[in-house]
């Protein structure tokens, strides 16, 4: 299929694993599209974002290089997406829902009381990709007591209203969350707590196994002119 097609030219200019190529085209592909496509699964409108977690040796598992092959396809396609709906440096459940606010509306007791509430016109595009080098960060600060950032991810993959239960909360209806993570073995291990492997964030998470396909001293070099077909069918295919 077209996915296929993509790995395999670009796999022979990369020395990342035509897994992870495989798998990460299809988290960027899903978080593209938006909320429009999706499975009723007892009542539950699933959507195609997903989770992964690239595994793989420090150095040795080229993660970061597969990411940028598969990003340099999309970036043909829609170079607004990549540049606005594509993020790192996940920290609190609080910024994670600010990067896919609502529109921050005043009420009759906001204006009666006089309150200092600056205007905020919100996120309107709700797609977000999280690309994550070093998800072994995050997976520590959902350690910490209080931090949000764990239920909030998980509501995220579910699709379901992110917000904070504070005097002037924070809302973001309707996300469309996708993550690219990627942790050593070592990291995993440790880091990744019976909870959230069991029943929590663990199992929302697709883990790869991955290593260097190759070794190309000179680096490789993707045509553009090569490309080209495939990126008129991935048009097509997204607008689909």
């Amino acid at each position: 299929g077209l996915a296929g097609e993509v790995v395999r030219r670009i796999e022979p200019e990369t020395e990342a694993d035509p897994v992870a190529l495989l798998l990460i085209f299809l988290v960027v592909f899903g978080n593209v599209i938006g909320r429009s496509a999706h499975f009723l699964v007892s009542g539950g409108r699933h959507a195609a974002n997903l989770f992964l977690a690239l595994v793989g040796a420090t150095s040795a598992g080229r993660k970061g290089t597969a990411s940028s092959g598969i990003m340099s396809v999309f970036r043909h396609i829609d170079p607004d997406y990549c540049d606005h709906c594509v993020t790192s440096g996940l920290s609190s459940g609080e910024g994670l829902i600010q990067a896919v606010r609502d529109a921050v509306v005043l009420t009759q007791n906001d204006r009666r009381e006089q309150r200092n509430i600056p205007p905020d016109p919100g996120v309107r595009d709700k797609r977000l990709l999280v690309l994550e080098e070093e998800f072994a960060r995050p997976l520590k600060t959902m350690q910490r007591i209080g931090n949000t950032l764990s239920p909030l991810l998980r509501l995220g993959w579910d699709g379901q209203t992110l917000k904070t239960m504070t005097k002037r909360p924070m809302v973001a209806t309707e996300p469309h969350l996708s993550l690219n993570v990627q942790i050593s073995k070592t990291e995993l291990a440790h880091h990744l707590n019976t909870i959230e492997s069991a029943g929590g964030l663990g199992n929302r998470i697709l883990f790869a196994w991955v290593k260097r396909s190759k070794c190309l001293p000179d680096g490789g070099s993707l045509d553009d002119q090569l490309l080209q077909p495939l990126v008129d069918r991935l048009v097509t295919a997204v607008q689909f």
